[in-house]
């Protein structure tokens, strides 16, 4: 199962134009929408609880690479926080993710307009996926995704995982 997942994301990130041995997306602006300024996204590392963390990576990688082609965004994952930022900074911010002064300091550090955090729970017989998506000044959470799988199989997530990056999409 776990090598299915991580086959998976590696597959899709090849695909996308993205590293699959180090995780980095090649940083790509895609053409900038009319009137609209173009918005720098940062995805931290997703949470794992009740399961493996590669393969909370491996999903994490596959839900970046849903949001890798959104139209006027600037997309930063976990693997290209190096390019914008040394990751000692990041470590330096005290507190949960979940916190809004720890995400306004990594937008602050990272210059982004919006900041996504996310966890992969196992609870019983079923899978949770949550994504969280912050106002890059305010570090509140604006938006909150919820998806759930009746299912004991890592691998069935992989359907959630899209549905939560095109909701993620629109919220963008």
């Amino acid at each position: 199962m776990r090598k299915l997942i991580m086959l998976l994301a590696a597959l899709s990130f090849t695909a996308s134009g993205c590293n699959a041995h180090t995780g980095a997306t090649k940083t790509t602006v895609v053409k900038k929408p009319e009137g609209k300024d173009l918005q720098r996204v940062v995805v931290l590392e997703f949470a794992a609880e009740g399961i493996e963390k590669n393969e909370a990576s491996g999903l994490e990688s596959y839900f970046c690479n849903e949001l890798f082609n959104t139209p006027g965004i600037e997309l930063f994952c976990p693997g290209d926080l190096n390019s914008i930022v040394e990751l000692k900074e990041l470590q330096t911010v005290t507190g949960e993710y979940e916190e809004s002064t720890s995400l306004s300091k990594i937008a602050e550090k990272t210059k982004a307009h919006r900041v996504i955090t996310g966890k992969i729970s196992k609870v019983g017989k079923m899978f949770v996926v949550n994504v969280n998506i912050a106002d890059g000044d305010s570090g509140q959470v604006t938006t909150r995704i919820q998806q759930q799988v009746d299912s004991e199989n890592t691998e069935d997530i992989m359907p959630a995982m899209k549905e939560a990056a095109r909701k993620a999409k629109k919220e963008l």
